[in-house]
């Protein structure tokens, strides 16, 4: 089967796509745009000099979970027109079980019971994507995990979702300064999220363990890249080695801070403090080969 080939568009042009498309019925493109095709762009260089852009949509929005008949099943069906618009990626959400909409996982390798569908639904419409030259990016939330359930005094048990016992974890793996949920870890190497068990990406068990599902992902799913979850909740080296040992095709992190305010609350003029700390953590992190 022959697609057409899609040109790299600017945003202005990639506006009025959007525009002809809610013009042609697509009624979702006006009301989400904002919301599903949240725009990210990285310059990709050939090692001449040149340069030019990439294109990322997010693929879902905080309803996404509830639609009916299953998320991944209706994002499917907008596949033609999302690569027509010429995305290359597209960044899909959290795809394992979960105690909510995938922002707090539970049993990672579980892929049957997400809250947007089933393993083959998912696998499915990476493969719709993939077919039209559009690669998919996992939402990989690895800050913290829920627990599958407390033991007999009241600690955290996590299990994996196998048959074995990969990701099956104790609170020795929960960070000691989460001492809500009793963590006997080592010291978080970010910032605490008071949510759920913070992980402790100090422990070789966890750095492998997570690298070996991520590298699953990939094989099983046919996912080509990362959007990784809160990343300042744990120190830019680890982010580092899960790119080293996975070799995404594409990868960003969400660093999200409040911005700084004056004593009006309003943001102030000068927020150069926050752009260091992202320049800061794209040095630590991204001392990686790009392609």
């Amino acid at each position: 089967m022959q697609f057409k080939s899609r040109k790299a568009l600017t945003p202005s042009e990639l506006a009025g796509d959007l525009e002809k498309m809610s013009a042609r019925g697509h009624g979702w493109c006006r009301r989400v745009q904002e919301q599903v095709w949240k725009r990210r762009q990285k310059p990709r260089f050939d090692g001449k000099g040149n340069g030019r852009v990439r294109s990322e949509r997010r693929g879902f929005n905080w309803a996404s979970s509830e639609k009916a008949g299953g998320w991944y099943n209706f994002l499917k069906t907008l596949v033609p027109d999302i690569t027509d618009a010429g995305v290359e990626y597209v960044w899909l959400p959290p795809p394992s079980n979960s105690h909510d909409d995938g922002y707090l996982p539970k049993r990672l390798y579980d892929l049957e019971t997400s809250k947007y569908g089933n393993k083959e639904e998912l696998k499915s419409v990476v493969a719709a994507f993939g077919e039209r030259g559009v690669k998919s990016v996992a939402d990989i939330v690895i800050n913290h995990r829920t627990a599958e359930r407390l033991d007999n005094r009241g600690l955290s048990v996590f299990e994996g979702g196998t048959p074995d016992t990969r990701l099956d974890w104790d609170v020795s793996y929960v960070c000691s300064t989460d001492v809500r949920f009793n963590g006997t870890g080592n010291p978080d190497t970010g910032d605490d999220w008071w949510g759920a068990p913070d992980i402790d990406h100090t422990k070789p068990t966890v750095k492998k363990e997570l690298s070996d599902w991520m590298n699953w992902l990939k094989t099983e799913v046919g996912f080509s890249g990362w959007r990784f979850d809160m990343v300042v909740g744990y120190a830019p080296r680890f982010t580092k080695i899960y790119m080293d040992q996975t070799s995404p095709h594409f990868a960003v992190g969400e660093l999200y801070q409040n911005v700084s305010r004056g004593g009006d609350g309003r943001p102030l003029a000068n927020q150069d403090a926050h752009r260091e700390t992202l320049v800061n953590w794209v040095g630590r992190t991204l001392r990686y080969v790009l392609r």
